[in-house]
């Protein structure tokens, strides 16, 4: 026994195997042994053997806490969580003051969805044991995600405290940051990261995810992160010289979606008109769903489909494969470097046409995906082609369909009608209202006498988030009783009602909204734009041209005062644009999914064609 704990502590995992198991077969009834046993064969990935120690501890021990979380534990790693659950269940009902069970419990009502029980479970683990590591870091990613960001940054500290330079932490430490707003906070934590760990790819990711909301880099050099995330982490992964496809031109085409947001998601809304209006005469649709907890969007979703892989327990080696033997003639990623991307799998190339679309406003730089949809406004003809690794494959109106809500609310009348003062908002992501932002704000709101700003995000409802973002603008010159803050709230429905407390949406930038645009002008908010170089920083120039509101695209800070100080004046205008913009919308390329769809379709016979003729992608 001693001798295998030495080994297990040097990384000899393979030899230490071997003595537990001669101790087991020696000592049968030995607890510690098929204890430590189950424990490594779960470090060794081997769970079906770590499931077997694990039972036969039970068996011998049926009223030993341990045992039954060991066997929990292996069932977890199995993805078997319903009996996992039982098995931490009985573990704490025959000794609750375990805090591993604890924390094996909150893993699994994490991975459930669940995150309030989540949450109880991981305090009861830090109730019982205060320097637990994982479990601060990981309630604290949940808090993150559910906009609590001061107790998680507050739990982040803790953790960091005992364990300085933890790589994983400092991801969720830059995770909080960006979504506190602070973009540049975010991006040193990254770095860090990369520092200390260069093949974490996931967190290179959070970087260059982070470094489109930064708007005082060189696009340049942010192309070239992106060529370097390829160049670090795809080392190795040769895409295959030959596809087993058949070349013929006019044949129906199989078509592959990849995706971990093929459920109540903003990449789902602009998804579903499309998935509605294919042609399956033409394309075999199949999806490649990442969805840990699937929800009745994607019972929709998949109803579109010809085929549909759940592909959450595939490894990136195995997904390709399965793409290769689904014989995928176009694949097509909806996420690019966004959370639980599969931009390894894309390098393997196992489609022989990649494209990327719609959930990333940037070039994954990847040289295994060939093109990148978009259009003339987000992506000018001559100017950010040098940006992309991909070829830019525009399509003739927009890169998006947006797919109106049937349950949206009545648009109603501008508030300002009824409170003698003009309402500006942003429901926009608070990691997207930069320092820049709140500057350019609070020129309008001193220009614009007795006007409001109301801001909505799931940040927003954090307490600390809102007294830094009253500071900012208090060192701008504006009271902070002109600011206003909405907590999110669980029901779309409700989520657009809000639309109707403001006048005039200001768009973000360089970041600019793409969901939170669209649904502005679904409920007659007229949006104010500022233009940028790069594709994330002129989506909103695509979505107003396609709705005729060219005149509140802006070139600069100046022309973005000037334009909103102008539409607040002209209460005429605001009142027409309520009762005409679902009008517009309605009849305007934005949303007209059978078109588009048409449109998408036909760039993938073009691209197919050049493909069996020989010719490379943009040739």
């Amino acid at each position: 026994m001693r001798k295998a704990r030495q080994l297990a502590a040097k990384g000899r995992l393979a030899e230490a195997r071997e003595l537990y198991r001669k101790l087991c077969r020696r000592s049968p009834r030995d607890r510690e042994a098929w204890l430590e046993l189950s424990r490594l064969c779960r470090r060794l990935g081997d769970f079906g053997e770590a499931e077997q120690a694990a039972r036969r501890l039970v068996a011998e021990h049926p009223d030993d806490a341990t045992a039954w979380q060991a066997l929990g534990a292996a069932l977890h790693r199995q993805r078997r969580l319903g009996e996992a659950l039982g098995c931490y269940q009985r573990s704490l009902a025959i000794d609750a003051s375990l805090p591993e069970t604890h924390y094996f419990l909150a893993e699994a009502r994490r991975e459930q969805g669940l995150d309030e029980e989540a949450e109880a479970a991981y305090r009861a683990t830090l109730a019982l044991a205060p320097d637990h590591v994982p479990a601060l870091n990981n309630l604290s990613a949940l808090l993150t995600n559910r906009g609590r960001l001061q107790e998680a940054a507050g739990l982040l500290q803790r953790a960091l405290e005992i364990r300085p330079d933890d790589p994983r932490m400092l991801v969720n430490l830059g995770r909080a940051r960006l979504h506190a707003g602070d973009a540049a906070a975010a991006e040193a934590a990254f770095r860090r990261v990369i520092e200390l760990q260069p093949r974490l790819d996931d967190a290179h990711s959070n970087l260059l995810a982070c470094l489109n909301y930064l708007g005082d880099r060189d696009p340049q050099a942010v192309f070239e992160d992106h060529r370097r995330w390829a160049r670090v982490h795809c080392a190795g992964l040769r895409p295959p010289s030959h596809w087993p496809n058949e070349t013929d031109p006019r044949r129906r085409l199989r078509i592959g979606y990849v995706s971990p947001d093929l459920r109540e998601h903003s990449v789902a809304r602009f998804l579903e008109p499309v998935l509605a209006h294919h042609r399956h005469e033409d394309f075999e649709i199949g999806c490649y769903a990442d969805v840990a907890h699937p929800d009745a969007t994607t019972e929709r979703l998949r109803g579109h489909c010809d085929r549909w892989t759940d592909a959450t327990r595939l490894s990136h080696e195995q997904l390709a494969e399965r793409v290769r033997r689904d014989r995928v003639d176009i694949l097509i990623d909806l996420a690019g470097h966004t959370a639980h991307n599969r931009l390894l799998m894309f390098a393997r190339k196992p489609a022989p046409l990649q494209l990327s679309w719609l959930g990333y406003p940037n070039t994954t730089g990847l040289p295994a995906i060939d093109y990148r949809i978009s259009d003339g406004r987000a992506d000018p003809p001559g100017k950010t082609e040098a940006l992309h690794s991909e070829t830019l494959l525009r399509l003739p109106h927009s890169f998006l369909c947006y797919g109106p809500p049937v349950d949206a609310p009545a648009c109603g009348a501008p508030p300002s009608l009824a409170a003698g003062h003009v309402t500006f908002g942003s429901f926009n992501n608070l990691a997207k209202t930069t320092p820049a932002v709140v500057r350019a704000w609070a020129r309008i709101l001193a220009a614009v006498p007795d006007s409001r700003l109301l801001l909505k995000s799931r940040a927003t409802g954090d307490p600390a988030t809102r007294e830094r973002l009253l500071a900012r603008f208090a060192d701008a010159g504006i009271e902070t009783g002109r600011i206003a803050f909405l907590d999110p709230v669980p029901v779309h429905r409700e989520h657009l009602a809000a639309y109707g407390r403001i006048d005039i949406a200001l768009d973000t930038f360089p970041y600019h909204g793409t969901t939170t645009t669209c649904e502005a002008l679904w409920m007659g908010v007229p949006v104010i734009t500022l233009a940028g170089r790069v594709h994330a920083a002129r989506v909103g120039v695509s979505l107003l041209h396609q709705v005729g509101l060219d005149d509140l695209v802006t070139g600069d800070e100046e022309q973005y005062l000037a334009v909103a100080a102008r539409l607040a004046a002209d209460s005429g205008r605001l009142v027409r644009l309520r009762n005409r913009l679902r009008d517009r919308m309605r009849a305007a390329p934005l949303c007209d999914a059978a078109g588009f769809t048409a449109a998408l379709e036909e760039s993938w016979r073009e691209i197919w064609q050049r493909w069996c003729s020989g010719a490379a992608a943009g040739g």
